[in-house]
């Protein structure tokens, strides 16, 4: 028996769920699973599937673990909602299912694209990750962020790719960043003690590793900046699992870190809010951007002050410097934007 369901969890993804739909309208069922959408997500579904079930956000997890509980086909293939099947593995899908000897599960690779340019390098290429499975053979890994699937029984690898566009701008990398970093730190909150010398060997170790070990500077500037966001990821997420672990005796993690949270949101609004004047678009990012720029950001909020507030000082300088850089990304971005349109 063939038949395949696809499973997508959306919130507020009006600006990717039709490309989406439309890469996956050949498939016999599609049941979105959409965490109250503010936005038009639902309503542009509904030109592809009467398969939408609305629930609030519970977490990745169990948003898609529901998801695959409300396919009805032997075959399940979860998708995201800023990704797209492309036609060769559209093709590659629709052999698995009609072979009665095939196996338990298959693993897919993915293009991811910034700003326009597929990122070949940098670790980023193939990503392969288990997406096509037998309904009666997965189960969900239940973690905060990074969930998974895996499956009882052999695993094969498909051709043809997944397109991804998870980092469509500047700003969205870092609002991603934001929110995936707190996931991650509370799951991570066990782990050993995190202190100050962690904000700079972890990041600086993730950019290496991004940029020279995986071969991002392959990819010219794009493969700079994303290995900048990769390591900018490793240092929210050492202040956040810091800042959760000094918690006051008795006080929850939830509770805990609101100073620190409240400071990410902050920046990040003025940057979604930052417009480069004319002179400043389309600078390509360089030593200005990433070393003078942050540098008299760091020693603003930091070395002039008089180093206020140990730790806690030193993580809203290092947090000045991280956006003091964005924003010169964002002329860079702008300037790309004007070139295209």
């Amino acid at each position: 028996m063939s038949g395949l369901s696809i499973a997508i969890i959306a919130r507020n993804e009006e600006a990717n769920i039709r490309a989406c739909l439309e890469s996956a309208a050949w498939a016999d069922e599609i049941v979105l699973v959409d965490a109250c959408s503010e936005d038009a997500t639902v309503t542009i579904a509904r030109e592809f599937t009467d398969r939408i079930f609305v629930r609030k956000w519970e977490g990745f997890a169990a948003q898609k673990e529901f998801s695959l509980q409300q396919c009805t086909s032997p075959w399940i293939f979860s998708l995201d909602a800023d990704e797209r099947i492309r036609p060769e593995l559209r093709e590659a899908m629709q052999a698995v299912i009609a072979d009665p000897h095939a196996l338990a599960g298959y693993r897919v690779g993915r293009r991811s694209w910034f700003l326009g340019c597929w990122i070949r390098h940098g670790g980023w290429y193939p990503g392969y990750q288990l997406r096509l499975f037998r309904r009666e053979a997965v189960r969900m890994i239940r973690r905060r962020v990074h969930e998974g699937f895996e499956v009882e029984g052999p695993i094969g690898t498909l051709t043809g790719d997944l397109d991804h566009f998870s980092h469509p701008t500047i700003a969205g990398s870092l609002d991603k960043m934001n929110r995936y970093s707190t996931l991650e730190a509370f799951d991570r909150l066990e782990r050993k003690r995190v202190h100050a010398i962690d904000f700079f060997t972890h990041p600086f170790a993730a950019f290496l590793r991004k940029y020279i070990a995986q071969g991002g500077f392959r990819d010219g500037v794009n493969g700079l900046v994303l290995a900048w966001v990769t390591a900018v990821v490793k240092l929210a997420l050492y202040m956040k699992i810091r800042e959760l672990q000094q918690r006051p005796a008795g006080e929850t993690a939830e509770a805990a870190g609101g100073e620190l949270m409240r400071l990410f949101d902050e920046y990040q609004a003025e940057l979604e809010q930052y417009q480069p004047a004319a002179g400043k678009q389309g600078r390509k990012p360089g030593l200005k951007a990433f070393v003078f720029q942050p540098a008299a950001a760091f020693w603003r909020h930091y070395v002039r002050r008089g180093r206020p507030g140990g730790v806690p000082g030193l993580m809203q300088a290092l947090l000045a410097a991280v956006y003091a850089t964005a924003r010169e990304l964002a002329n860079w971005e702008a300037g790309l934007s004007n070139t295209s349109s």
